[in-house]
């Protein structure tokens, strides 16, 4: 795992980590009081820091002592694999049309108790209906039954359907987007998009927010 890339683990007790227990809570919140236990992660735009955000959440949930799945649904870019240095495949891909198991293909990250991966797998572009096939769908069911929480990353939903059509079967949807990068009308644009489809969209996490020093302190 590269440490120095995940600041939930590499620096516990800074402000930034602090932000992720924040966060963490309230993703405690919708679980234990409204039962929503996949949650997907999207964005606007490739450089929102989506991926970054859903990985240290996921340890910092972990951390709680939270039993929970991080899921590569970036079948273009993936990018958890390398992150967490396990094997690429088997992944999600190959559970679905290889008729894998679930126990087969997830990673447990032994440096983070209660943390496990499951990466993209192979990635043609045949696969990328693949979150609306039933057996998908099913797939879900079952780690409801396994974990506290499912954390999906998907890839942009400006530039691809992927997050559109997965967000219709998920339980709710947080929007990551960068402070002054993100424009405006787009991220307005990527929430119709997401409401035309019903999607339960729980709220937005805002990243490269600049914090003053004198911030940092009490």
């Amino acid at each position: 795992m590269k440490r120095e890339h995940i600041i939930t683990v590499n620096e516990p007790e800074s402000y930034i980590s602090e932000s992720y227990k924040i966060l963490r809570s309230i993703l405690s919140h919708f679980n234990t009081s409204e039962g929503k236990r996949i949650i997907m992660f999207a964005s606007a735009h490739d450089d929102d820091d989506k991926t970054a955000v859903i990985t240290n959440l996921s340890v910092s949930l972990a951390q709680s002592d939270m039993k929970v799945l991080l899921v590569e649904g970036d079948f273009r870019h993936p990018k958890l694999y390398d992150l967490f240095e396990v094997p690429r495949m088997p992944g999600l891909t190959n559970m679905i049309f290889e008729k894998k198991q679930l126990k087969e293909c997830v990673h447990d990250i032994v440096a983070i108790k209660g943390l496990s991966v499951l990466t993209a797998g192979t990635s043609p572009v045949a696969n990328l209906e693949l979150f609306a096939r039933p057996e998908f769908i099913m797939l879900m069911e079952e780690m409801k039954t396994m974990y506290d929480l499912v954390l999906i990353d998907v890839p942009p939903i400006m530039k691809y359907s992927d997050g559109t059509v997965l967000s219709k079967s998920v339980d709710g949807v947080i929007l990551v987007a960068a402070l002054d990068e993100s424009h405006k009308d787009h991220l307005v644009k990527t929430r119709e998009m997401l409401a035309v489809v019903h999607a339960k969209l729980l709220g937005v996490v805002v990243t490269k927010s600049k914090i003053k020093k004198k911030d940092k302190k009490y």
